[in-house]
């Protein structure tokens, strides 16, 4: 953000706030499912993982929250 003096890259009054909120502790199941993408399958499918984004934040207004 310096190097091309952009107004991003920090979390300061007056700055875009794009941030996601990771809960770690989270443990999940990833399914085709559960997938967001057009394309329905995944070699993810049926993988259990630690860790699930549960808010994400783009330019100050949350545009994802996990129900």
């Amino acid at each position: 953000a310096d190097i091309i003096h952009a107004n991003a890259g920090r979390l300061k009054k007056g700055a875009p706030a794009d941030l996601a909120l990771i809960d770690l502790d989270t443990e999940w199941t990833i399914t085709n499912e559960s997938l967001s993408s057009k394309s329905k399958n995944s070699p993810f499918d049926g993988v259990k993982t630690a860790g699930r984004a549960i808010r994400t934040v783009v330019g100050g207004e949350t545009v994802y929250i996990l129900k």
